[in-house]
């Protein structure tokens, strides 16, 4: 476990400067973000969720230092993506690729919101205008087209990190039979 954590880590840094390249080619709404959708999947696929919020919160730390955004920012944007994800993945049925794009739509904004307002709170930035609006749901489309494709590529590389022990949590199967 602690290889696949690592080995992780390391591919959210590589995703890091990936997306710092893609920023650079393209403009912000027609560039995925990486590090968001690499989120959505450990919350998919990742098997313990404390090790997969450790993951999150690194992952984070680092985004906010390359990024120069508010200390904490990231790291609180991917500790929701992450656990929001791991606890509402079982419910929801988030396997398929239009249930999970439309899902990375609503994590995408809501990414965006809790963004805004620790900007809001901490720095005092107004609200956001219509054009703005636009933008991000632009961005949420953009991430949506490549949320099924991207976490089903990282579903197939935590199954490789893990071994035979697999990559996906168990589902818990509850019996309610009456001992006679």
């Amino acid at each position: 476990m602690k290889r696949a954590l690592l080995m992780t880590w390391a591919m959210g840094l590589a995703l890091l400067v990936v997306q710092s390249v893609l920023l650079q080619i393209f403009p912000f709404p027609w560039c995925p973000d990486l590090l968001l959708l690499a989120t959505l999947a450990l919350g998919l696929h990742w098997p313990a969720r404390v090790s997969g919020l450790v993951l999150a919160a690194a992952l984070g730390f680092c985004a906010d230092f390359l990024s120069g955004s508010l200390a904490g920012q990231h790291v609180l944007v991917y500790l929701v993506t992450f656990t929001g994800t791991s606890l509402l993945s079982r419910p929801l049925v988030l396997r398929g690729p239009v249930p999970l794009a439309l899902f990375a739509v609503v994590v995408t904004v809501v990414a965006a919101a809790v963004a805004w307002s620790s900007s809001m709170l901490l720095s005092g930035v107004e609200r956001p205008s219509g054009a703005w609006l636009l933008t991000l749901g632009l961005h949420a489309l953009v991430n949506a087209l490549l949320a099924p494709g991207f976490c089903a590529g990282a579903a197939a590389v935590l199954q490789w990190l893990a071994g035979e022990s697999g990559a996906y949590r168990p589902v818990r199967i509850e019996s309610h039979s009456e001992s006679v």
